[in-house]
């Protein structure tokens, strides 16, 4: 049981090219060290908070396997604690990038599913077959927009609330170190300032 492309190698490609998808948007990106996150939250005055319009989110991203049948492990005590925590701004990049060339296209070839629906589920199957559950996924573009429509995400109206959202996140992973090995990217994105706090 092996993945197509290394995860470390999907990971960073996928979250380049959003970061790269914000840029392009014409946000202005922020980014911010996830091992710096206790020493400070945000930059000053880079987001005000003032129209109620920003959106944190997670992305925990997962390499696809090969066997019978693709698949992407899903790991039972994380799930477990993103469950416990209430978690549900944690979503799954789920790549589905089965060789090197098509790294370029990580993106479009990822989809992004909250945690919590994957809970009890050390598998998930690319075509559906032999899962035990239903669930909601979408492409970049679609998760974008429930993002900015308010479907997605969790929606942030001060710095305090990051603070005990990111609490609540390191508390589930127990140290902070082990969420930077999780894989886990960490936006902030204020839509009517068009500005992004990115923590890698």
């Amino acid at each position: 049981m092996t993945p197509y492309v290394y995860e470390r190698q999907s990971e960073y490609w996928t979250s380049h090219q959003i970061v790269q998808y914000f840029f392009d948007e014409g946000f202005e990106v922020f980014p911010f060290p996830l091992t710096q996150i206790d020493e400070k939250l945000l930059p000053a005055d880079f987001i005000f908070f003032n129209k109620n319009k920003c959106k944190l989110f997670g992305i925990q991203y997962k390499a696809l396997y090969k066997n019978s049948e693709d698949f992407w492990k899903i790991d039972e005590t994380q799930n477990q604690q993103i469950n416990q925590n209430n978690l549900h701004w944690i979503y799954y990049g789920l790549s589905e990038v089965r060789k090197t060339s098509e790294l370029r296209s990580a993106l479009h070839l990822a989809r992004f599913v909250k945690a919590i629906e994957l809970n009890n589920l050390d598998r998930f199957y690319v075509s559906g077959y032999k899962n035990k559950v239903s669930v909601h996924w979408n492409r970049w573009i679609g998760f974008h927009q429930r993002l900015e429509n308010c479907l997605e995400g969790i929606k942030i109206t001060s710095e305090s609330q990051i603070r005990d959202e990111i609490t609540r996140l390191q508390n589930s992973q127990r140290k902070l170190e082990r969420l930077a090995d999780d894989i886990i990217d960490l936006f902030l994105c204020d839509f009517d300032q068009r500005k992004v706090v990115f923590y890698s």
